[in-house]
């Protein structure tokens, strides 16, 4: 009698070490773009949650809250990725740049170009500075879509700038003049 007890206790105390284990882990959400992910931790910071559900962050990414924050339960975790940027200057070698900027002068202070005040600045072909904030993508095959590749990748602008040339014009009978 007493061993058919035991069966009923030892299940009891697994039953509640097992509740007590899961109850343990903390539930948040991992908002990365459009994609939402919901993830459930033993981690007890930012940075921990996110390297439980694989995600990979560049140097460039923004994470609200903090990575060091403490993991809080339910706490949603928003992942601001980089942009993409082609940046060529007076037509050299393109340089690609991953930023968070919006605007393509801010953008060019930051990776040391000084902009003068007749430089020419084009970006995606039009005078303009601002950086899209998505690319404008060609419709995607399924499979670059299930890799993400395309998407994650895209270059979102393609900026150019033509710095401009000091010319001297001479008219006949008339000074020099420098433009």
């Amino acid at each position: 009698k007493i061993r058919w007890l035991a069966v009923p206790i030892t299940l009891g105390v697994f039953s509640m070490l097992t509740v007590g284990y899961l109850s343990s882990f903390t539930p948040a959400k991992i908002v990365d773009g459009s994609r939402e992910v919901p993830v459930r931790t033993l981690q007890s910071t930012v940075d921990g949650a996110l390297r439980d559900a694989g995600v990979e962050l560049r140097p460039e990414d923004l994470v609200e809250p903090g990575l060091n924050t403490p993991l809080a339960r339910g706490q949603t975790i928003t992942i601001k990725r980089a942009r993409l940027v082609r940046v060529t200057v007076d037509g050299q070698e393109p340089k690609l740049v991953r930023t968070q900027r919006l605007n393509a002068r801010d953008l060019l202070k930051d990776v040391g170009y000084a902009f003068g005040l007749y430089d020419a600045l084009r970006v995606n072909g039009e005078f303009v500075e601002t950086i899209p904030a998505a690319p404008v993508l060609p419709v995607p095959t399924a499979a670059a879509v299930a890799d993400n590749t395309l998407i994650a990748d895209a270059i979102v602008a393609e900026i150019d700038v033509r710095r401009a040339l000091q010319l001297t014009v001479e008219e006949a009978g008339a000074a020099p003049q420098e433009v």
